[in-house]
């Protein structure tokens, strides 16, 4: 649904990404998590229509990602 974390589809690509060798997008996606989930928090998923679509919170992961190096 619209409102459906995608935050475990995230980590698993986390993983694949590691398992396959690209390690450094790996720990990209990592920080970007943490910072979208822990540190940062700008947008949160509720699962509800309180908190952020998936498409919003599936953006702001790969906003922040840019901003990584």
């Amino acid at each position: 649904g619209d409102y459906a974390n995608p935050t475990s589809i995230f980590k698993a690509t986390e993983m694949l990404l590691n398992h396959i060798g690209f390690k450094a997008a790996a720990s990209k996606l990592a920080k970007a998590l943490e910072i979208c989930t822990e540190t940062e928090k700008s947008i949160v998923v509720t699962g509800d229509t309180d908190g952020a679509t998936t498409a919003e919170f599936s953006e702001y992961v790969m906003e922040t990602i840019k901003t990584i190096s």
